[in-house]
């Protein structure tokens, strides 16, 4: 089942960030030693912020309530404090999608598929176009992303946590 995380998720928000973190360490913006060290009321501040009319984050359960994976969204309203040259290749409005993440046991079983449908159906209210970031190396994640209309423009930007890599931008309009 899909759903919006609420304000009582923080510790629930923890233990999935820090698993996707370890997981795939150069897929999110974030390092797990920091992470992990972050007291429990900053990931209850994390999921208010998800609770804003202008961002989501979307988890999914199974059968006994677990989280198994998630995506996040954002509209440009979000995006206008950051420097101009990172601000996406695209004329507003539009939605950022980011935190895509599915444990591993639950890969390759439609989660993911899932939670796609969910964040480009709140896109719609939200923006004309829908935009994501994802490191150029992960031919994996880029074929998902296509499968579902993303498309890949000449757009690059350096990877924050490793100047080594970069992260190219896909759009697809809502």
């Amino acid at each position: 089942m899909i759903h919006f995380v609420t304000t009582e998720d923080g510790q629930r928000l923890k233990e999935l960030r820090l698993e996707a973190l370890k997981d795939t360490p150069l897929a999110f913006a974030e390092h797990y030693a920091e992470a992990a060290q972050l007291p429990d009321d900053h990931w209850d501040q994390r999921v208010v912020r998800f609770c804003q009319p202008d961002r989501v984050l979307l988890v999914s359960d199974d059968e006994d309530g677990r989280w198994t994976g998630m995506i996040g969204a954002f509209t440009e309203a979000v995006w206008q404090t950051k420097p101009d040259e990172l601000h996406p290749p695209v004329e507003a409005p539009w939605t950022m999608l980011y935190s895509v993440y599915v444990r591993p046991e639950h890969r390759a079983s439609g989660v993911a598929d899932e939670l796609m449908a969910a964040a480009l159906d709140w896109s719609k209210d939200h923006g004309g176009h829908v935009i994501l970031q994802v490191l150029e190396d992960n031919q994996r994640a880029i074929r998902f992303y296509q499968r579902h209309g993303f498309q890949l423009t000449d757009a690059r930007s350096p990877y924050p946590l490793d100047p080594d890599y970069s992260e190219v931008y896909m759009i697809r309009p809502t």
